[in-house]
């Protein structure tokens, strides 16, 4: 007795190849989703490797000092310039380089925060500065600042960032990295130091308390 193997019905053979485009094509999309990820990573990461060698000097030209005037009005000269004598003292016992001035910035607003920027600039708020109840919370503070500028951390993400968009913008035809996804992604990255910076930043923090007080009650308190 012969069997044969019974022919599908053509809409059941339609659908079969149907859904084999449609894995083929969810397959090529999840590839190019893979290499845009890595791709992506691997061109951060060498941008924010070579971020600082760029010497420190040039880190002024991206500076702007009415940038500094979107965060409020000046708080009162006296404590800025304790809050600076504070940063120079601290520079001391970190061992900054003398080509790495650091300048504080102290601004009259309710904002619980504090931040550096380029070329060793530190603004903290006066929000922040009234929950702080000694001067080692303060060092404390103004240290791990200080640790983002000895680390180069705003150029390693600048320049991550820009390579990123290299990398994007090669990939869609597109020659200005900030108006490419890794553009944005930059951007992103320049706003929020990663885990990895803030540890490093809490490292040269404790290192500076030990050196200019002896202990680490500051750092506590800060927190």
């Amino acid at each position: 007795m012969k069997y044969s193997n019974p022919k599908l019905p053509k809409s059941a053979s339609s659908r079969q190849r149907t859904g084999a485009a449609i894995r083929e094509f969810v397959g090529l999309g999840s590839g190019f989703v893979v290499l845009l990820v890595i791709g992506g990573f691997l061109f951060f990461k060498g941008g924010e490797f070579l971020g600082p060698l760029v010497p420190f000097e040039w880190e002024a030209r991206l500076f702007n000092e009415s940038f500094i005037d979107n965060f409020g009005p000046p708080g009162d000269k006296a404590t800025e310039a304790r809050l600076q004598e504070l940063a120079d003292r601290l520079s001391a016992a970190l061992e900054l380089p003398e080509n790495m001035p650091v300048t504080v910035y102290y601004r009259k607003s309710e904002v619980i925060n504090a931040f550096a920027t380029f070329h060793g600039r530190i603004v903290i708020f006066s929000g922040l500065l009234k929950r702080l109840e000694s001067e080692n919370a303060v060092a404390a503070l103004l240290a791990h600042e200080i640790g983002h500028i000895k680390n180069r951390h705003l150029m390693q993400n600048l320049s991550g960032g820009m390579f990123a968009g290299l990398f994007y913008g090669a990939l869609i035809g597109d020659s200005s990295p900030l108006a490419t996804p890794g553009g944005q992604i930059f951007q992103f990255e320049f706003a929020a130091f990663s885990r990895r910076m803030e540890s490093e930043s809490d490292e040269i923090a404790l290192e500076a308390q030990r050196r200019l007080y002896g202990h680490l009650g500051g750092y506590r308190g800060l927190f």
